[in-house]
C-alpha cells in the first residue's frame, strides 16, 4: 500500500490539530470521569504505581461517541483510507481520563493504562506527535509501535492477570531504546 507523502509543515500542522483536538477533548469528558473503582485498582495493583492508578479517570459513554477529529476526513481525502475510525476504538485516553466506548474490561482497562504511562514517560505532546508520525507511515492505528507495545503488554496481562510486572519500566525500556 502506498501512501502519500507529506512535507514537514503539513505533519507539523496534523501534530498541533491532534493536541487542540486531544486537549478539547479532555475538556469535554474530564469532569464526567470517575476514578477507578477499588476493585479495577486491585487487578492493576503492581503493573502500575499508585500515582498512576490515584490519577487515572474513566467514562464510559453512552448514546454518544467521540467522533473523528477533522484531520481524519482530510486524511482520507488524500489518500490514507485505512485511517482508524475514532469512534470504533475501545479506549481512547485523552491526558489522564480514559474514554470506552464499551464496558471496560481488564484488559481494555489495561490497556488505556499503559497509554496513560506511555504519554507520563514521553509528555502528551511527544506520544501524539509519535503517533500522528508512524500513523502517517503506516496508515494503520494497529500497526504503530505505541499500539504494538500496548497490545503486547495488555496481552502478557490477559495469559497471566497474577504475573505482575511493571509496565512504566517496560515503557521507559521502549522509550529508552528509540522504539517508539
Amino acid at each position: 500500500m502506498e501512501l502519500p507523502q507529506l512535507s514537514e509543515q503539513e505533519i507539523q500542522g496534523l501534530i498541533a490539530q491532534a493536541m487542540e483536538f486531544s486537549n478539547g477533548q479532555y475538556e469535554r469528558f474530564a469532569s464526567r470521569a470517575r476514578p477507578l473503582t477499588e476493585p479495577q485498582r486491585t487487578s492493576m495493583d503492581g503493573f502500575f504505581s499508585d500515582g498512576v492508578l490515584r490519577n487515572a479517570r474513566v467514562i464510559v459513554l453512552e448514546n454518544e461517541s467521540v467522533l473523528n477529529p477533522d484531520f481524519v476526513a482530510e486524511l482520507r481525502a488524500r489518500g490514507f483510507e485505512f485511517l482508524f475510525d475514532i469512534n470504533h476504538l475501545n479506549a481512547v485516553p485523552f491526558r489522564e481520563v480514559l474514554v470506552y466506548h464499551e464496558t471496560i474490561n481488564r484488559r481494555l482497562l489495561f490497556h488505556g493504562l499503559v497509554h496513560l504511562v506511555q504519554q507520563r514517560i514521553m509528555g502528551q505532546q511527544k506520544w501524539i506527535e509519535l503517533y500522528v508520525r508512524s500513523l502517517l507511515k503506516t496508515g494503520l492505528h494497529v500497526s504503530i509501535p505505541i499500539e504494538v507495545h500496548a497490545y503486547e503488554l495488555d496481552g502478557r496481562y490477559a495469559l497471566s492477570p497474577t504475573t505482575v510486572f511493571s509496565v512504566e519500566q517496560e515503557v521507559r525500556a521502549w522509550a529508552d531504546t528509540g522504539r517508539y
